[in-house]
């Protein structure tokens, strides 16, 4: 089901599965939105489990909200979110790349509403103030439609690109029908970002998931965030690039099934 969360708050969500049980929470990264989770949300749902899948803001059907252009932020809006639509606190937030951050901050800030993690392809830190400084004025110069085809081959790993060039041009299309404004807020948020002194605060149990093929966060980054965070786990997926949920849906949902609590009977 996806619809319009309570008029007061900005997010929009996708819901799948049993209704009124405690959601596991999944936030997409930069450029995109919570359909990016629907094949993972389906075989939760097959598996007992309902998910909420969010639209950050200035992404999908979210609004941008101008002047504030922070993760935590991000993470506010989630807590309010959650708070509205009502019912148990997750029973696990998962993010991934800059739904990660959103998710770290989310404990950092709200850590009732995030009992466990799932890291996914994210750090503490993506990138440099000088790579989102060149990605923020080359959007602004060229616009997003052109920029998008490039953006979007950093996303996958070359083997799934060569046997899904279809799943590359939806996404390339989907990123340039999106927000710029809500794009470029995102990539101010990430040029400011450093989570890295703040990682021994979340001592919840966390999931680190890295594509082993993943040229934005590769698997050293993921392995020092994992060891950084104070009960972490680490999983490699060898092969995959920067979005897992959407390369290998079903590895993904086998992963966070096997991490969240068991959904109630």
């Amino acid at each position: 089901m996806s619809a319009p969360a309570p008029s007061s708050t900005p997010l929009h969500y996708r819901r799948h599965g049993p209704v009124g049980a405690a959601p596991l929470v999944l936030l997409h990264s930069l450029g995109g939105n919570g359909s990016q989770w629907d094949a993972v949300a389906d075989a939760l749902g097959r598996r007992g489990f309902a998910t909420l899948a969010l639209d950050l803001r200035g992404h999908g059907r979210s609004p941008t909200v101008p002047g504030d252009d922070a993760i935590p932020a991000h993470a506010d809006a989630v807590a309010e979110t959650l708070g509205l639509l009502g019912g148990p606190p997750p029973a696990l937030v998962a993010g991934v790349s800059f739904g990660g951050l959103v998710a770290l901050s989310l404990a950092l800030r709200h850590p009732r509403l995030a009992p466990r993690l799932a890291l996914i392809a994210t750090d503490a830190r993506i990138g440099t103030p000088e790579t989102w400084r060149e990605r923020i004025a080359l959007v602004e110069s060229q616009g997003l439609p052109v920029v998008a085809p490039a953006i979007i081959r950093r996303w996958f790993s070359p083997s799934f690109a060569a046997a899904h060039p279809s799943a590359l041009t939806g996404a390339a299309t989907a990123l340039a029908a999106g927000s710029p404004v809500g794009y470029l807020a995102a990539c101010r948020a990430l040029a400011s970002t450093d989570l890295s002194e703040q990682l021994p605060q979340i001592a919840v149990p966390a999931l680190v998931v890295a594509g082993g093929a993943d040229p934005v966060v590769p698997p050293d980054s993921m392995r020092r965030l994992a060891s950084a965070l104070p009960a972490a786990t680490y999983v490699e997926l060898p092969g995959l690039g920067h979005l897992p949920p959407l390369e290998a849906p079903a590895q993904v949902a086998s992963l966070l099934s096997g991490f969240a609590p068991p959904p109630a009977s």
